[in-house]
């Protein structure tokens, strides 16, 4: 899932607006989608 995350923050398609460690240290990332609509191709094994 991150690969697929950086790809579409290199097309500006999410935004990380904000980062928060929770009670067990663990460094959360929430993101935002920028783009009105998504096109998404699944493949089950």
């Amino acid at each position: 899932i991150k690969r697929h995350l950086d790809d579409l923050r290199a097309k500006n398609l999410v935004v990380e607006p904000r980062i928060v460690i929770n009670q067990y240290g663990i460094k959360e990332k929430y993101y935002h989608a920028t783009a009105k609509r998504f096109i998404v191709h699944l493949e089950w094994p």
